[in-house]
């Protein structure tokens, strides 16, 4: 006869979290309409996300990366623009999956480099990493009780938040984004786009978060490039289908689109469409009780434990750095027209954050002629605030250039988000087996001397006797106590 009673709670049971690494190149012809290549002056890629599934063990997720190319022509020196689309489609093993499978999926470019082949042709090559975490529908079953008599039980709590839906949303942002007066724009030569979550509440079982889109812009005014960087908030609402009171949400992108135009009093306007996809995986605290010990007086009485990893919650931290460095020239620096940050294998273990940044410099030389240099490096920052299985991502909401000898001295903020997620071990009694004692108990009460830091507990299971006994018959505290014995 099975003695335990279970308390269950359903749940959004984590199956699989990791990356998915891809690389695509192509080779990409100069049109007819476009002078020779001279040099190669901006690379930049957007990442969109197509689709995402589950089906016999296998995790797909399918990501286009289209990637522009800024170069210089060989007799004008005038600026033109290339566009690459590269498909993704990646896939990773994970067993259990299937068309039930919650998915998660976050891509991201992680490099992009761009060579030139001959002066009509270029080879690009993209690595897109896709961060995806996949839940699946279950329960979370803890044996909270034992029906059985004569079966003295030691109850203990713990507080879990596990995982209760999970769910996601596609949008519109449509605006109109004012230019600066830098002259007559004649075009937008390139554009990204940075999603950032800000803050999420709960109504109820609606889930209401912030964010924001940080739009930059490279255009030519008067015949000289502009770089421009403009924020957009945003809000939006997910429907659950029950009540929570924490998520984390993630922004993507499944299209975007930028176009100049004038407004009526005739100034430059930039009309941005972005198509975004929110993920949010919501979760709620319970307190939770479980069976951690038994033991019977009058039988004998033989456990079954099974060691539990329960999840806690998580913990999401904002780190800000600001990191000053140097980009070398082959040519002096007469004027900055444009400086970049990129932050690409992000990783946080152990108190430190370790991430590669790369940093790009547009400038203009003696001869005011436009170019380009960059440079990338490791950087490591301590913080104690990391620890457990953490994730996490980095952007540069801001960077700064001057010229120096040589070079361009770089300031760039670095803004960092730690995902950390913690679980609660416990060991709880799984199962117990009661069987007729062979002979009678005969211990007769007495007075023993605990050692140190053992409980009312362990000596009433020890000496055959029960915690209430115990705590009746030792009103006032001491070094030496009366164990009463109990037969039941």
């Amino acid at each position: 006869m099975d003695m335990m009673e279970n308390s269950k709670i359903s749940c959004r049971r984590e199956l699989w979290r990791g990356d998915i690494r891809r690389e695509e190149m192509c080779e990409c012809v100069v049109p007819d309409t476009c002078p020779d290549i001279d040099r190669i002056i901006d690379k930049s890629a957007r990442v969109f996300i197509r689709g995402k599934g589950a089906d016999k063990g296998t995790v797909f997720v399918e990501s286009m990366a289209v990637c522009t190319v800024l170069f210089a022509g060989e007799q004008d020196n005038s600026l033109y623009r290339m566009e690459a689309e590269l498909p993704f489609n990646m896939q990773a093993q994970v067993p259990g999956a299937d068309s039930e499978t919650d998915i998660i999926a976050l891509p991201r470019p992680e490099e992009l480099e761009v060579r030139l082949l001959n002066p009509r042709k270029l080879l690009i090559k993209a690595e897109l990493v896709c961060a995806v975490c996949c839940y699946q529908p279950g329960e979370m079953t803890v044996a909270s009780s034992v029906s059985a008599e004569n079966v003295h039980v030691l109850e203990k709590s713990v507080s879990i938040a596990p995982v209760v839906a999970v769910r996601e949303k596609t949008f519109v942002i449509e605006d109109e984004l004012q230019l600066p007066a830098n002259g007559e724009y004649s075009r937008i030569l390139s554009h990204t786009t940075q999603l950032n979550f800000v803050d999420v509440k709960f109504v109820g079982s609606r889930m209401i978060f912030r964010g924001e889109a940080r739009l930059c812009l490279l255009a030519v005014a008067e015949e000289k490039a502009v770089h421009i960087c403009q924020t957009v908030p945003f809000s939006q609402i997910i429907e659950l289908d029950c009540e929570a009171d924490s998520a984390q949400a993630y922004l993507c992108l499944t299209g975007s689109r930028v176009d100049l135009a004038h407004d009526e009093q005739g100034r430059a306007v930039a009309n941005i469409q972005l198509s975004i996809l929110a993920q949010g995986s919501a979760t709620v605290s319970h307190e939770m009780s479980y069976v951690a010990d038994a033991y019977s007086n009058a039988m004998d009485c033989a456990l079954c434990f099974e060691e539990l990893l329960l999840p806690k919650g998580s913990e999401n931290t904002i780190l800000h750095h600001e990191h000053r460095s140097r980009v070398d020239t082959p040519t002096p620096v007469r004027e900055i027209v444009a400086a970049m940050g990129r932050c690409a294998a992000v990783s946080a273990a152990d108190g430190e954050l370790q991430l590669k940044l790369s940093l790009e410099c547009l400038y203009l030389d003696d001869d005011n002629v436009l170019r380009r240099a960059e440079q990338s490096e490791i950087i490591k920052i301590s913080d104690a605030s990391i620890t457990g299985n953490c994730s996490a991502a980095a952007v540069c909401p801001e960077v700064y250039a001057v010229p120096s000898t040589g070079g361009a001295e770089i300031r760039a903020a670095i803004e960092t988000k730690v995902h950390c997620d913690s679980v609660e071990s416990i060991t709880m009694v799984k199962d117990i087996e009661l069987t007729e004692r062979q002979e009678a108990l005969r211990r007769p009460s007495g007075y023993v001397v605990p050692t140190r830091g053992e409980s009312n507990w362990e000596l009433a299971k020890k000496y055959f006797s029960t915690v209430e006994l115990i705590e009746n018959m030792n009103a006032e505290p001491g070094n030496i106590i009366l164990i009463p014995v109990c037969h039941n």
